[in-house]
């Protein structure tokens, strides 16, 4: 009975994760030569948000290290599930999208995750950091690398500051049995607080079967509605 409790609480905790606190992720390549104008393009494409009352917040990072350095990555954080049945004016939306950022950049995916329960509360404002380190991480089970991860944050809390830890878990347009952790930081010194994260999650009996690792810039000036 024990068992069957904890299970049913783990897996009562994902499913309100994917109920509530919804994110949406879009990855952009920028075309040989056209960084500068997607870059303009898509604060332009910013004020049509903006202008059409647009309550969503979009936070906006390059991404500096690893295989996808150069490719930009929005988010938009916060949402239930049926804030996507309302979106501002789509048609507007692609059209203004046709003219400012899509001739200068690839679009290359798009995906959903929901945040998990054990994610720093403030999460919001932790996203405005200077930089954020991104892990990818690949489970086996998901409801294990949920408890793994878990345990890994609160260790790690418990020797280091900062602490601040924002997890989803990849529902839709992605492997589903992956999770992104987002651990924000101010400068390069934080970042070497992170480094033995690698080695807590990869002891783990095999139920973590890869980790990705990036580094992203934030840019204040492709993001809006920071709340």
């Amino acid at each position: 009975m024990k068992w069957i409790t904890i299970i049913f609480l783990l897996c009562s905790s994902i499913v309100q994760a994917q109920d509530h606190g919804v994110a949406h992720f879009s990855v952009w390549n920028p075309k040989p030569g056209q960084a500068a104008s997607f870059e303009g393009g898509y604060k332009h494409h910013l004020l049509w948000h903006k202008a059409n009352k647009d309550t969503w917040n979009w936070y906006g990072w390059y991404i500096i290290s690893g295989w996808r350095t150069g490719q930009f990555i929005d988010i938009t954080v916060g949402h239930l599930w049926a804030d996507f049945d309302n979106e501002v004016n789509p048609a507007g939306d692609e059209a203004d999208n046709q003219l400012h950022t899509e001739p200068f950049a690839d679009y290359l995916r798009a995906y959903k995750g929901s945040l998990m329960p054990f994610s720093d509360t403030d999460y919001k404002q932790s996203l405005t950091a200077k930089m954020v380190r991104m892990l990818t991480v690949d489970v086996s089970d998901i409801i294990q690398g949920a408890k793994i991860i878990e345990k890994v944050i609160a260790d790690y809390k418990l020797k280091n500051e900062p602490g601040k830890f924002v997890v989803f878990n990849v529902i839709d347009g992605g492997d589903v049995k992956q999770y992104i952790i987002l651990i924000p930081l101010n400068n390069m010194a934080e970042m070497g607080k992170t480094m033995n994260i690698n080695t807590q999650l990869t002891n783990s009996n095999n139920v973590i079967t890869g980790i990705t690792s990036e580094t992203l810039l934030f840019q204040p000036e492709m993001s809006i509605n920071i709340k």
